[in-house]
């Protein structure tokens, strides 16, 4: 009798270990890569879109201008979080030209969480079948899981620019 508890309890532990595996999976796979709508979209086999940003030139310290906001886009059809961007100019700097940033600003929708958020900025596109893992800026959240950052900004202003954001959105995906 002590054979089969020892039996029985053996099978239901590796049971749990195994079901706690398979909860792991559909957890993970209620995740799906996400990117911020745009005018332009990705040519090749990539589905995505660049967002094309004005640079402006502030006129005072501490000054947004060119604001644009959008939404980000998990599976292709799925609203997961607001996306608004911007150009701050830091009102320590009095050079206007020097100290200027895209202040950037994602907020995911109640009930997804953004995991790895990764940006391109850049005065060309994307090359073709973009990696996001090798885009240069990466996101981290806030304490309530927001995201809000200044990417610094070398070129000139009155520049266009080529905006790419993707995210792994997890979630209340369909």
């Amino acid at each position: 009798m002590k054979k089969r508890r020892v039996v029985l309890v053996s099978v239901l532990v590796s049971l749990l270990l195994t079901a706690g595996g398979f909860a792991r999976s559909a957890q993970a796979a209620d995740c799906e890569g996400a990117w911020a709508f745009g005018l332009i979209p990705f040519s090749g086999h990539q589905w995505g879109w660049y967002i094309f940003f004005n640079y402006c030139f502030p006129t005072h310290p501490g000054e947004n201008c060119g604001t644009l906001t959008t939404v980000l886009f998990a599976g292709r059809s799925v609203i997961v979080a607001s996306v608004v961007l911007s150009i701050f100019h830091d009102p320590d700097e009095p050079n206007f030209s020097l100290g200027n940033s895209l202040h950037v600003r994602i907020n995911p929708i109640d009930g997804y969480l953004l995991e790895d958020v990764r940006m391109w900025v850049s005065t060309s596109p994307l090359p073709k079948n973009p990696s996001p893992g090798k885009f240069p800026y990466q996101l981290d959240p806030n304490e309530l899981g927001n995201f809000d950052a200044l990417i610094p900004l070398t070129m000139a202003p009155n520049t266009q620019l080529y905006v790419a954001i993707h995210a792994e959105a997890c979630g209340g995906l369909p």
